[in-house]
């Protein structure tokens, strides 16, 4: 037999259980792509020749860090003369370094940078593997404008005051446990521990990096620390005895009329009388005594007992 409504489509016997056909199931899902970020570019420097600039931290020319402000006092000090210079890392590039000579009145600063094989040159010129070898050619052979005459000598700079006949100072590295100010820079010296140098003569604080930058000598005289005055105790003002012609200057009431309504009087930090009302009253309107208009003299208000 056929349906009714179409006859290609045969009738299912009435025992036939309706079987509901099988959802296929969703495909699986693909795997996680791994996003890959391209290696940061790096310059073609070699390892081998950056590690004999370790030797620049042994020279006496060598300082760092210090900034452009802090070279001249040192160019300028005592026992130096033109052409006396410093060599320093350069504090606004990376890898980079800087020659300051002295020259006339004023300093003159070089910029030695690093090229993408790992050589260091000054202005365009010659090439070298190193900034000892670059600073020892240019203060042989010249090249500069300014001459590199005389290197700075950071070990030379504490004992000038010893050869002119004073005493240098003898600086140790120490944790302090109180705030305590540099002598030089007038700043604090910061940090958790060994926030700087003490000299065990003059008891003169100061920043490592401001060592260099000392020009006088040690006295062997402990130097005034700043200290920081307490702050003066309060003033207690002592009122005599009200009399029994006293009376509150709001109610006017006498003294011998609050005795009996049972008010205790008040006297304020500024040495008024007032009866407990009216001072309470005048507390929660404006907090101030209300003859003064002090606000501070309500804090000291003490009961008179008669």
């Amino acid at each position: 037999p056929y349906s009714g409504t179409n006859p290609n489509v045969p009738l299912k016997p009435s025992n036939a259980k309706d079987q509901v056909p099988r959802m296929k199931s969703p495909p699986p899902d693909p795997p996680n792509k791994r996003v890959e970020i391209p290696p940061r570019p790096r310059r073609n420097v070699n390892s081998a020749e950056l590690l004999k600039d370790r030797f620049l931290l042994d020279k006496e020319y060598y300082m760092s860090p210090i900034d452009k402000k802090s070279i001249k006092p040192l160019l300028f000090g005592p026992g130096t003369k033109e052409g006396t210079f410093i060599v320093r890392k350069s504090t606004s590039v990376e890898d980079e370094y800087a020659i300051s000579v002295r020259y006339e009145e004023s300093v003159k600063h070089y910029r030695i940078k690093l090229d993408n094989a790992g050589l260091f040159y000054v202005n365009d010129g010659e090439t070298f593997q190193n900034v000892v070898t670059l600073v020892t050619h240019y203060q042989n052979n010249g090249g500069l404008q300014h001459n590199l005459v005389e290197p700075f000598n950071r070990e030379g700079a504490g004992s000038e005051a010893a050869a002119e006949g004073g005493t240098s100072h003898n600086f140790q590295v120490l944790s302090y446990k109180s705030p305590s100010y540099c002598a030089v820079c007038k700043t604090m010296l910061y940090g958790l521990v060994k926030q700087g140098m003490q000299c065990q003569g003059c008891k003169m604080n100061i920043h490592t990096k401001c060592k260099n930058m000392i020009k006088s000598s040690c006295s062997g005289q402990q130097t005034t620390s700043i200290k920081v005055s307490p702050k003066p105790a309060a003033t207690v003002l002592k009122t005599t005895p009200p009399s029994s012609s006293t009376s509150c200057p709001i109610c006017f009431e006498s003294l011998e009329t609050l005795k009996s309504m049972s008010r205790q009087m008040y006297s304020t930090g500024c040495g008024h009388i007032f009866c407990s009302h009216c001072l309470t009253q005048s507390l929660k309107n404006k907090s101030e005594c209300p003859t003064c208009r002090k606000r501070e003299s309500m804090k000291n208000c003490h009961p008179i007992f008669l």
